[in-house]
């Protein structure tokens, strides 16, 4: 077994090299800006910290279960809220003064592949309101979001399957967002914690197969760089943006930052404030040496969280309630 590790290894680092001498190449052309798939004139752009600014991060989490016939997902949601006045902190407040809790049980028998859709809608949809529940109580400059700014492919079931409806309020509300942000001046930035997106490889049509953007990048940008924006329908499934085009014409753009020893972090946005977003997100997500990510969102995740001992608690809850009437768990849960 070790042998065969250490195998892979060597053949990674192989192929490593060779991507680190690509990606030398590709900073010398974005350097001389040859590329012309962005939306800013530089390819590439110093981070300038701008500390000043009132931000809002929303997280979950959750947890699911599938009993006989049955699937349910409880989701746990907060906010914070933080006004920086020259990088220190003036006020800080939580969105709720407890996390809300709700529990959602699946109306219909989900085939396998669609218990990740129907996880993600009722976790979505709870992060979407309480969303706008904060712009309209605390007026903020950023809306920081725990993922994307969009819904995404992987979570969208078929037209004819029997949660396209809850995956059309998803949509709606995700509008209901955009529009309320708009009309009050706040700009949403989505930050993608681990991303997995292979845009930006696939916009200058340079691919590698066992390479993202987030890994590739890391070899190209220096600390305090920041790739220019570009826009994220100009790679990706046009099926999401045929969904939003019903409710109007929307553009979603992102970008990629190095703001420390971590990897570069992704952040999208469905507005053209480029500098904006660069530099706020530069004094947010660049205070730690090795862990990238927005202050806001931290702590966000922090209240968010689910400990082992509220999960069982809710788990026995359920299984003893319907085990009364004769729903059991899964064969494989109940192995001796």
């Amino acid at each position: 077994m070790l042998h065969k590790i250490r195998e892979q290894v060597n053949n990674y680092k192989t192929f490593y090299k060779r991507v680190e001498d690509n990606a030398s190449i590709v900073r010398e052309n974005l350097l001389k800006n040859k590329y012309s798939v962005f939306e800013e004139s530089e390819s590439i752009i110093k981070v300038k910290e701008e500390n000043t600014c009132r931000c809002v991060g929303i997280d979950s989490g959750f947890f699911n279960e599938t009993l006989t016939g049955m699937d349910f997902v409880y989701v746990k949601t907060a906010g914070s809220y933080f006004n920086y006045q020259n990088g220190k902190i003036k006020k800080y407040k939580k969105i709720l003064n407890r996390p809300k809790k709700e529990l959602y049980f699946a109306k219909n028998i989900l085939q396998k592949d669609e218990v990740h859709k129907f996880v993600s809608i009722a976790r979505i949809r709870e992060e979407l309101e309480l969303a706008r529940l904060s712009i309209t109580d605390t007026n903020p400059d950023f809306l920081l979001i725990d993922g994307p700014v969009l819904p995404q492919p992987v979570d969208r079931p078929s037209n004819n399957s029997k949660l396209y409806p809850d995956y059309k309020l998803m949509v709606e509300e995700f509008v209901k967002l955009y529009d309320l942000a708009k009309s009050n001046n706040v700009v949403i930035v989505g930050c993608v914690e681990d991303s997995r997106a292979t845009s930006f490889l696939d916009l200058i049509e340079n691919k590698h197969d066992r390479i993202n953007d987030t890994l590739f990048l890391n070899l190209v940008l220096q600390k305090k760089e920041g790739l220019s924006f570009f826009k994220t329908f100009a790679t990706e499934s046009n099926i999401i943006n045929q969904d939003l085009k019903e409710f109007g014409n929307y553009e979603f753009f992102a970008s990629y930052m190095k703001l420390n020893e971590d990897y570069p972090l992704r952040v999208e946005s469905p507005t053209k404030q480029f500098n904006k977003i660069r530099n706020t997100i530069g004094f947010l997500a660049g205070q730690l040496r090795d862990y990238c990510f927005p202050t806001p969102l931290i702590d966000a995740d922090k209240q968010a969280k689910l400990n082992n001992s509220e999960v069982e608690t809710i788990k026995c809850i359920i299984e003893k309630e319907f085990m009364k009437i004769g729903i059991k768990k899964l064969r494989r849960e109940r192995r001796i």
